[in-house]
């Protein structure tokens, strides 16, 4: 039997404020820098993880606890090394941050599981005060941005218009992180007389869900309603799960009045902003009137999987296309789909949890998947119901449900709350090992680790960042860019920002072509393709930027005006050559029904708006 020791008051006190900082690392990611907007969060999270892990193993101790949890992420780990081995890579930052992700998850589920071995009920207590805690202060940054309050303080802030997007800059992912506070909410909220602050909470993640109106809330409030239907009946009831539920129940059906209340405030509070120069838009979104089951973008992209799997190899059945891998695969499926089928953007997830883990990992990644989903099912499903179960279902269930419409978990702050729920729901373990000594070198090794990854990527994102916010840039940002472009994490983000930035050098054209070509097999982005088609014309291969053209038209088509515009300012081209390309962009554009004049239109109106 392993005994576990008590945490002094100095290590519980450093302990929360980590956690703490991690929960509200979302409510800090005010810099939004393209291609990278969620970095500072990124960042903040993966310091929280290298901090958390090594303080949990300062001790000498011979002793190690984990949790069932820890096997899924190892197999699946062990999926990517195969994968990597078998398939082709044109680039492979990818696949490496994947390998980081499901380290760090290793790391928060043994870290926390040698917490909660300490204490189950106060790790339990600290999960749900600060997820709470995190989610209101998310909510209430969110309104403030939504207003026009936090541009008046940082200028690079812009207010939503629209729909609220919060600062994930994302409404779904908003609403994930509002329907997470209203559970912690009421967790923490049912072992309290005084219920202000719950009250105010859901007034503020309510207020915060109506602005965002997503789709998804309904299906959220429905899995919480069914969480609290399944705690009341007499197999799994328990009294510290009453009160909790109730105020769940309670919590929902006001947020749902919310939905329909908040609208018919929003347009004039935001009319009465804009007669003070706060705001410049006053258009709302109101999810009553958004069509629940209309959603041909994400069917469309689901039908990819379907269509394309016959042609799939008997190797990338088992282990798919490999990890990082799907914005090719879905490239490559949309030439493929009727014209009515590819929306005018670039897919680099397939929005299902289920079709991207079998399209980048094949079946065996699959299998482990589901029954790893089994694993949590069968525990779940264990009588009683206690208030720390009651907490954990309802969180990976609202993780779950958004995973199988979006991808929340391929954004690490999401990820490593998930493995904090997972250890809050399974038992932990322990393993007795032969050396006191080798906790704390574990446990510093890790914290170096994670501390040494944040020195070089912290760095080469200021740099990118740097020359994102410089609104005079000159040959020196392009330089930095071009030598960050060899990095083996940050590389190709460099490379997309200074696409964006700067137009094709006149020189060297072979090489850029041979750099594009390999970015266009990792990620075929719109902006890629248009820098593909640019250098073509510098070369003057006609032939090959027709073929481009047509391409590009068809699966990005307000790329169209843009490529005819190129070709003019090129000055390489005759009109001969001109006239050639703009028939193959009329050719790339003519299932959809559209011509180079129509997306002009179509342009100029975004622009406006």
């Amino acid at each position: 039997m392993i005994r576990f020791k008590a945490e002094t008051a100095g290590s519980s006190l450093s302990v929360s404020a980590v956690l703490l900082l991690f929960m509200l690392a979302p409510a800090l990611g005010l810099l939004k820098v393209w291609p990278l907007p969620t970095a500072i969060t990124a960042g903040l999270t993966l310091l929280c993880v290298g901090l958390f892990f090594g303080m949990q193993f300062t001790k000498r101790d011979s002793s190690f606890r984990f949790n069932a949890a820890i096997f899924f992420f190892l197999g699946m780990a062990l999926a990517l090394v195969v994968s990597v081995a078998l398939n082709s890579y044109a680039n492979e930052t990818t696949w490496r941050w994947y390998l980081i992700a499901f380290i760090v998850c290793i790391m928060t589920l043994v870290a926390s599981s040698e917490l909660k071995a300490k204490s189950p009920q106060q790790f339990h207590s600290r999960i749900s005060f600060f997820l709470w805690l995190g989610c209101f202060a998310y909510s209430v940054m969110s309104l403030l941005k939504y207003y026009g309050v936090l541009s008046l303080v940082f200028t690079w802030v812009e207010p939503s218009s629209g729909r609220l997007s919060g600062i994930w800059g994302q409404p779904n992912l908003t609403t994930t992180s509002c329907w997470l506070g209203l559970l912690a909410g009421a967790v923490v909220f049912s072992r309290k007389e005084q219920k202000g602050w719950w009250y105010v909470s859901i007034l503020v993640l309510g207020w915060t869900l109506a602005c965002a109106a997503s789709r998804m809330s309904w299906l959220m409030a429905v899995g919480l309603l069914a969480l609290v239907f399944i705690s009341r009946l007499s197999r799994y009831q328990v009294n510290e799960t009453f009160n909790a539920s109730r105020l769940l129940a309670k919590g929902t059906a006001l947020v749902i009045v919310l939905v329909f209340v908040v609208p018919l405030l929003n347009q004039p509070i935001r009319e009465a902003l804009i007669s003070f120069n706060i705001l410049d838009k006053s258009s709302v979104i109101s999810l009553a009137d958004r069509t629940v089951f209309h959603d041909s973008a994400r069917l469309a992209e689901l039908s990819k999987v379907f269509s394309s799997a016959s042609t799939f190899s008997w190797p990338q059945w088992f282990i798919g296309v490999g990890p990082g891998n799907y914005p090719t695969f879905s490239y490559h499926a949309d030439m493929v789909l009727p014209p009515e089928g590819p929306v005018a953007g670039t897919w680099l997830h397939s929005h299902n949890l289920f079709s991207m883990v079998f399209v980048e990992f094949g079946l065996v990644g699959l299998a482990f998947l589901l029954t790893f989903l089994v694993c949590i099912a069968v525990v779940a499903l264990k009588a009683p119901m206690t208030l720390s179960k009651f907490f954990s279902i309802g969180g990976i269930g609202l993780l779950f449900i958004h995973s199988n419409l979006e991808f929340p978990l391929w954004y690490l702050w999401f990820l490593v709350l998930f493995c904090l729920l997972l250890t809050n729901l399974f038992d932990v373990k322990g393993l007795k090992g032969d050396s006191k000594w080798l906790k704390p070198v574990v446990g510093f090794c890790g914290l170096l680790m994670v501390l040494t990854l944040l020195v070089n990527v912290g760095y080469q994102y200021s740099r990118i960042a740097g020359v994102a916010l410089n609104s005079q840039r000159d040959r020196q940002d392009y330089q930095a860019l071009a030598f960050l472009a060899n990095d083996s994490l940050m590389g190709p983000y460099a490379v997309l920002r200074k696409y964006r930035d700067f137009a094709p050098e006149i020189t060297n054209i072979d090489w850029q072509l041979l750099e594009v070509r390999k970015m266009k097999a990792w990620q075929p982005r719109d902006l890629v393709i248009l820098r593909e088609f640019s250098l073509l014309v510098l070369k003057r291969d006609v032939s090959e930027a027709c073929e481009v053209a047509e391409q590009s038209a068809y699966r990005y088509p307000y790329s169209a005006p843009i490529m005819l515009d190129h070709s003019l300012l090129a000055g390489v081209l005759s009109p001969a050559q001109i006239t050639e390309i703009a028939n193959c962009i009329e050719k790339g554009l003519a299932p959809r029904g559209e011509t180079i004049v129509s997306m002009q239109k179509k342009n100029q109106a975004e622009i406006s708006n």
